[in-house]
């Protein structure tokens, strides 16, 4: 007993680091609803494809991107991924990466998102699930990359996120000392 409420509260822990764009989401499997969908077989199909990728994400190392279209669903069966994964005793993290380049530059005007950066990247770096939303949107659309006057993303945005997927490829430190 003392063990399960030790791995619930460091799931708290690392989950209440989650960046969100405009609040918490709370989705699972349950709330996925095809039938309410344009393309109701489509739906089912992809909503069964993520319900496995979590099951297998659960024994073990499994990377997922998800591309589509906004309004999908992506964003909705990748917390519905994570719930399936948080109840399998996983430690998960969700990252807006938009508010985490808003974040990224706010760290140099408010002395306390300095503080909240530095833990939100070790948690990046340790937790069991990192998912990443609207990765690449801090980009910008394809007219605004191909536009005159496009100076780029923030390079401290992607040298944070090459310092997360450098750790994340090493393992976690529990992976590391298991190894």
């Amino acid at each position: 007993k003392y063990n399960q409420q030790a791995i619930r509260n460091r799931q708290r822990l690392v989950w209440d680091k989650s960046l969100w764009g405009s609040g918490e989401i709370k989705f699972t499997f349950k709330d996925w609803k095809p039938d309410e969908r344009q393309n109701k077989a489509k739906a089912r199909n992809l909503g069964n494809k993520a319900f496995k990728l979590a099951k297998e994400m659960v024994n073990g190392h499994l990377n997922v991107a998800m591309s589509g279209l906004a309004g999908v669903g992506k964003t909705s069966l990748a917390l519905a991924m994570l719930n399936k994964l948080k109840q399998a005793n996983k430690t998960v993290l969700f990252v807006s990466v938009i508010a985490l380049s808003q974040l990224v530059a706010d760290q140099y005007e408010y002395s306390d998102r300095k503080n909240q950066l530095r833990d939100l990247k070790r948690a990046m770096c340790e937790c069991d699930v990192l998912l990443l939303d609207d990765l690449g949107a801090d980009g910008g659309s394809t007219e605004k990359v191909m536009s005159n006057g496009y100076t780029g993303v923030r390079k401290d945005v992607q040298a944070l996120m090459f310092d997360v997927a450098n750790n994340r490829y090493e393992g976690t430190r529990k992976e590391q000392n298991a190894a």
